[in-house]
């Protein structure tokens, strides 16, 4: 085990040492957070003595020697013994912060308590972190890894690096290693989970940031690169402009004199550095020769002769050749006195060169060579220029020469690049080779780049290599870069504190909670318990109520299709309209429930407006005949015949609207307009009123369930106040709305907007067809009902229609009527039975008979109450009380769907 964790303890530390090295900001050694200091920490805080020094000594030397020796490449002393130094520092570092903590702080202090983080801060940190930093700093500062105008920043980053690595890992490592009965399993994953996340982005964000002040450094690199190479271009590129000037002078005159030359270069040479010398030859024969020598003899330079160059570099007089191309003229004549009359011609070099320049008509400059006047080995250019006769273009009168040394190419270049810390290398490419003109050595920088450019020149191609040198300035300090990871580190440790003092909290708060949560349990069963019980009351209260209205409304359509006296009959239609309004005032509850558990769907089938006109007229014209109002409905023309929607909630909408202007006007009038916007697809209703009115402070509440706007109103008026706010709902849910405008002793005024497309008129079946014309003239029906009334009633309206029946009481006694095959047609089946309800009768029968069209007739009208009807196995659902057309038509559609 001693193995084992002195093992751990070494690998961790150089590990955690590498991923340091890589938060290193450049160019300096120091990282803006060395984790590996924290490891050294933990390491001396959690293992006996002696495994502690071995471990952290081990993977401290090792992590350091990786770093100076180059992956341990390079085995010199100085890099050898400078890890050693620094790996010691390291460890001693480590064994001083653990003397720290156990001198100045308590052991068992735990690190979700503010004051035990604050003096690990102010004495772990920032006194055990100066060690490594001191040692390390000297050491590289010694040996010449680091210069002294880098020593403070590199000293500073390096304290800060250990100071945040320790404030950072130590917690995390004692934490991880704590017994769960201090932090528990889920503590530490809280913690340490988002922990890690918040490093990766630290992390990434620091490597974006050194990147980004990489590429500004290598952009100032390389702005400082392409001056020098512009200036080098601009230097070739003047050069060989002033040789032009010669052939102008040349080729113009009959005859230049030596003296003329040397006053016309005076003339172009002046402030000119970059030419060597420049000279005119013209190419001879053995005449010539004689010629020449003769014209300088008269001159006086009696010891003027053509001479040549030895291979050692000693002149001698040119022997007699077929033809020679000697430096006539030269100027300055000093410095390039052994250069007058040297045959060029003589070295190859040169005479291709020549050759070369005379064939192509064009400047041509030779390879890198060594000059005659000079008495060094330095390296120079020369460029020749041909110059022809202006009148014969064929004619070559001689070539205009100039001598490139490199300080001359390059100028102010060299001093200007020094100064910014750049050194170059100047080679020439031509033909794929590789001559050196002028070499400064290599880049040692290994992170930065080195700018290659190609210039042409005389035919020939140069490369002009630019890198920084060894006191290259990286411009300014990357405080951006260093600010990111140590203070995201610093964030990350505070965050650490702060889950784990949270977290502690939260355990504390949970168990409160926890026992709370089953408190708000219990009392959310009991308010669900209360919202079924609601449902179940609103279902039992419409059954109940729908059912004894089913034989009231039932047996006043009986009566009334009898022969009765004028009085009679008016006195039932009072009674079936009072009837139709117990009806609708239990469906406004019931939708009410429906709208605000948001189960209510709306109906998409024909709208026929002047069906819902005539109603609303034979509802509220003898009402407003007895109340003495005038009272009218005008139908717009432009309203359509058939448009598409929900009919009954629409008939609704104007029903509640025409009760509520009855029911608040005592005198005046009732208008209601009806019009339709086809461009929009918008159905408009309009009522007005010489009502009481609404007060302003009051109008927005009349919209409200159960609203109204006095409290006395439903003493005076009677009502529920449930009706606009129903009405509100349903249109809105046509995606319309009503508006409202009144004062209050004058009238109001209601608008009300919903968007029904346009159908199709189709044909409409009679309303009260003739016994012999009912389409069910001749079928049979199952009539399954409990209750004698209801019996009597479908009975009767099944009679009208020409169809017979047989009744069943009950479920059961339905289904062993239909197990005996009897000519059924359909059923009407009741729902709420004794002995066997409507559903399992349905499912029951269906067993025996898959395809008999059977139709609910109940007084469950909730949409679930339906729903449920269609689930069992029924084909169709009506509500009671049933009014008889609609049955009919109920009837007819399903037993049509079963004849297809």
């Amino acid at each position: 085990m001693p193995v084992i964790r002195i093992v751990v303890a070494a690998l961790a530390y150089f590990l955690m040492a590498r991923l340091g090295a890589t938060l290193a900001i450049p160019p300096d050694y120091a990282a803006a957070v060395w984790p590996a200091a924290g490891i050294a920490l933990g390491a001396f805080l959690l293992l006996p003595r002696i495994e502690a020094w071995l471990g952290v000594a081990a993977g401290a030397v090792l992590a350091n020697l990786y770093t100076t020796t180059a992956t341990f490449s390079d085995l010199a002393l100085l890099s050898v013994t400078s890890g050693l130094a620094m790996g010691a520092g390291a460890t001693v570092q480590g064994a001083f912060g653990a003397w720290l903590y156990r001198t100045y702080l308590s052991t068992d202090g735990r690190w979700d308590e503010i004051h035990h983080l604050f003096r690990f801060c102010a004495i772990v940190v920032v006194l055990g972190s100066v060690v490594s930093t001191t040692v390390g700093n000297l050491t590289l500062f010694v040996n010449g890894f680091i210069v002294t105008d880098r020593l403070l920043f590199n000293w500073i980053t390096w304290w800060a690096g250990d100071a945040i690595g320790t404030l950072l890992v130590a917690p995390v490592l004692l934490v991880l290693v704590a017994p769960v009965a201090v932090y528990s399993v889920s503590r530490k994953l809280k913690a340490m989970i988002p922990l890690v996340v918040i490093l990766a982005a630290v992390l990434a964000l620091f490597h974006k940031s050194v990147s980004f002040h990489r590429d500004q450094i290598i952009n100032d690199l390389r702005s400082s690169a392409d001056q020098l190479a512009q200036t080098v271009e601009a230097r070739l590129t003047i050069s060989e402009n002033k040789l032009l000037s010669y052939a102008a002078l040349f080729s113009a005159s009959e005859f230049v004199s030596p003296e003329e030359f040397a006053q016309f270069s005076e003339r172009v040479m002046v402030s000119d550095d970059a030419f060597f010398g420049v000279g005119w030859t013209e190419p001879l024969d053995q005449e010539g020769r004689l010629r020449w020598e003769a014209f300088y003899h008269e001159r006086g330079r009696e010891d003027f002769t053509l001479t040549e160059l030895t291979p050692d570099g000693k002149l001698i007089p040119a022997p007699v050749r077929d033809s020679y191309h000697p430096v006539l003229y030269i100027y300055p004549f000093g410095p390039n006195r052994k250069a007058f009359g040297l045959n060029l011609s003589a070295n190859p070099q040169r005479k291709a060169a020549l050759m070369q320049a005379e064939s192509e008509k064009r400047p041509v400059s030779t390879a890198p060579i060594i000059l005659a006047q000079e008495a060094g080995r330095k390296r120079a250019i020369i460029l020749y220029m041909p110059v022809f006769d202006l009148e014969n273009e064929e004619t070559l009168l001689g070539f205009a020469s100039g001598v490139l040394k490199v300080q001359g190419i390059l100028g102010e270049s060299v001093f200007q690049s020094r100064r910014v810390g750049l050194k170059f290398n100047l080679y020439d490419v031509t033909g794929g080779t590789r001559l050196p003109i002028y070499e400064e050595g290599e880049s040692v920088h290994a992170s930065l780049p080195m700018f290659a450019y190609d210039e042409s020149f005389g035919t020939r191609q140069y490369r002009l290599e630019i890198f920084p040198a060894d006191n290259f300035s990286y411009g300014r300090n990357d405080w951006t870069s260093y600010v990111i990871l140590s203070g995201g580190f610093v964030i990350a440790t505070l965050f650490l504190v702060f889950v784990l003092t949270t977290t502690g909290q939260i355990e504390t708060v949970q168990r409160q909670v926890a026992l709370r949560t089953r408190e708000l349990s219990d009392a959310v069963s009991r308010a669900n318990a209360a919202n079924d019980a609601k449902s179940a009351f609103l279902a039992n209260m419409s059954h109940e109520l729908r059912t004894p209205l089913n034989a009231i409304n039932g047996f006043l359509k009986l009566v009334l299709d009898t022969s009765l006296t004028p009085t009679q009959k008016d006195y039932l239609l009072k009674a079936d309209l009072a009837s139709v309004t117990l009806l609708g005032l239990i469906n406004q509850t019931l939708n009410y429930a429906r709208i605000e558990s948001g189960n209510m769907e709306l109906e998409v089938s024909e709208v026929r407006m002047r069906r819902v006109v005539r109603k609303m007229e034979a509802l509220f014209g003898h009402v407003a005949d007895e109340s003495g109002l005038e009272f009218d409905i005008t139908l717009s023309r432009d309203v359509p015949d058939v448009l598409i929607g929900d009919e009954l909630r629409i008939e609704q909408i104007v029903l509640n609207l025409l009760s509520n202007a009855f029911k608040f006007t005592r005198e005046g009038s009732i208008h209601l307009t009806v019009s339709y916007n086809s461009a929009e697809e918008k159905l408009q209703v309009r009522l007005q009123d010489t009502g009481v009115g609404i007060p302003a402070d009051k109008m927005q509440h009349i919209f409200a369930a159960f609203g109204q706007a006095d409290a006395s109103i439903s003493r005076r008026y009677g009502g529920t106040g449930l009706g606009l706010s129903i009405s509100r709902r349903m249109a809105q849910m046509m995606g319309g709305d009503i508006l409202v405008r009144s004062t209050e002793g004058e009238g109001s005024e209601f608008f009300v907007f919903m968007y029904l497309k346009e159908g199709e008129e189709a044909p409409q079946p009679p309303i009260n067809p003739a016994l012999g014309d009912s389409p069910l003239a001749g079928k049979c029906a199952l009539i399954v009902e409990d209750v004698q009334v209801n019996q009597l009633i479908v009975q009767e309206f099944m009679h009208k229609y020409g169809v017979s029946s047989v009744i069943a009481e009950n479920g059961q006694v339905a289904l062993e009527l239909m197990s005996k095959s009897p000519a059924v047609d359909f059923i009407l089946m009741d729902v709420q039975m004794p002995v066997m309800d409507g559903y399992t009768a349905t499912r029951e029968i269906r067993k025996l008979l898959p395809d008999i069209p059977i139709i609910g007739m109940t007084a469950n009208a909730m949409d679930d109450d339906k729903k449920a009807c269609l689930e069992a196995g029924m084909n169709d659902h009506i509500a009671k009380p049933i009014d008889p057309d609609t049955l009919l038509q109920r009837i007819e559609a399903t037993l049509a769907t079963h004849e297809m």
